[in-house]
């Protein structure tokens, strides 16, 4: 869990989700939050985070119990295509 929190934490840092209204950087399961696409295939591209890694957050966003904020479903499934479809360049 706590690689997924790392990730999480990374994503913030590189501003891939902004409020849809105001523009400004929020968290991914915010209120109106928008994800910016080029910067989430540069944050995965260039993090230091695993293929293993990245697959787990994104089945954990797919999958997790309680309230599973739209952003977050998208996210998901989005890392998951991606790096099984060979879109992104991981080490």
């Amino acid at each position: 869990m706590s690689k997924i929190n790392e990730i999480e934490q990374h994503l913030q840092d590189n501003n891939v989700f902004t409020n849809g209204i105001s523009g400004k950087p929020c968290h991914m399961d915010s209120y109106m939050t928008v994800m910016d696409y080029d910067k989430l295939k540069t944050s995965i591209e260039n993090g230091p985070f695993s293929k293993q890694e990245w697959l787990q957050a994104a089945d954990y966003w797919e999958n997790q119990v309680g309230y599973l904020g739209p952003i977050i479903k998208l996210t998901g499934k989005t890392v998951n295509r991606w790096i099984n479809e060979c879109y992104v360049k991981l080490p």
